[in-house]
């Protein structure tokens, strides 16, 4: 599986499946806030990877890559900021015990959005305006 690359449609298809899910289980007589964190975070995973598919030639293959190639990249710099405290709450709703409760998902929610929003700004700008993305 190593250095497979997916196209932005399925890394796209992918993130919208993971909404999806995050908010069906939100429906569920037992609250899994951990999980719905989780699914946005990895939401914004896919986000991210189409994008780097779509605009750069670089194509990370794990966390510690995508963190370092998001800020090596001048455009996407605006958001690890979210990107980071999205990763650090689906990492503490996973190994951590602490509960995770419906503000801690509306901010996750936010930090999804403003890198969905930021990506996509990206996305629609010409080829020639998003030289810039390739990392410095």
């Amino acid at each position: 599986m190593r250095n497979t690359k997916f196209s932005q449609a399925a890394h796209f298809a992918k993130a919208q499946n993971n909404l999806q899910f995050a908010n069906e289980i939100s429906a569920l007589a037992v609250v899994h806030n951990d999980w719905r964190v989780t699914a946005v975070f990895y939401a914004a995973v896919h986000i991210l990877q189409g994008y780097f598919t779509a605009k750069t030639t670089e194509y990370p293959q794990n966390h510690a890559e995508r963190d370092d190639l998001i800020l090596r990249t001048p455009l996407l710099r605006a958001i690890y900021k979210p990107y980071r405290s999205l990763k650090d709450a689906s990492v503490s709703s996973r190994y951590l015990c602490f509960p995770v409760n419906n503000f801690d998902v509306d901010s996750a929610q936010r930090d999804f959005e403003a890198i969905h929003k930021h990506i996509l700004d990206l996305l629609a700008k010409p080829d020639d305006a998003s030289e810039g993305a390739q990392q410095e």
